[in-house]
């Protein structure tokens, strides 16, 4: 599970949206190999080959393993991925991995991404571009707002309860 808490100033709440592109690294579970940058697309499916209608977002075959290692964006039951607010002190939920055969060890934020500005204004393309800040001006609060773009994460691992 990719958890959050983003430095906010002048805004009410920041959310990385259901269909958001995952740009992460990740290593192989029982190697040393690494891939960094990989993007992870809800909206991209592939079928795993050799499985019963598997599917993923994302494959790999590192060197020296036998079978493809996989991918997939899911949502958990009884866990609300929802938007960082300017009330939030720790990590917020964003997102949930099943991973086979890989890790991620690191995210990028990219964009696209939806800020709520104090006044209640939507901005629903927030990026990162060049790796800088995101800053806008509010005018109907009068407020200038800011998504520092060094966003905090990490990535814990999570088992549903049956």
């Amino acid at each position: 599970m990719l958890q959050i808490k983003a430095e906010l100033e002048g805004v009410a709440s920041f959310l990385v949206p259901p269909e958001s592109v995952f740009e992460i690294d990740v290593k192989q579970s029982a190697g040393d190999e690494e891939r960094k940058g990989v993007s992870v697309d809800p909206d991209e499916v592939h079928e795993v080959p050799n499985s019963k209608n598997a599917t993923a977002n994302f494959m790999l075959k590192f060197p020296g393993d036998k079978a493809l290692s996989t991918m997939s964006l899911i949502s958990l039951k009884g866990l609300p991925f929802r938007a960082q607010t300017a009330d939030d002190t720790g990590m917020v939920p964003v997102a949930a991995f099943e991973c086979r055969g890989m890790e991620p060890t690191k995210w990028t934020p990219t964009g696209y991404y939806v800020v709520e500005a104090l006044s209640g204004a939507l901005y629903d393309e927030v990026g990162f571009k060049d790796g800088e800040d995101w800053c806008e001006y509010d005018e109907k609060s009068g407020e200038s707002m800011m998504v520092n773009h060094e966003i905090a994460h990490e990535f814990v691992l999570y088992k549903e309860k049956k």
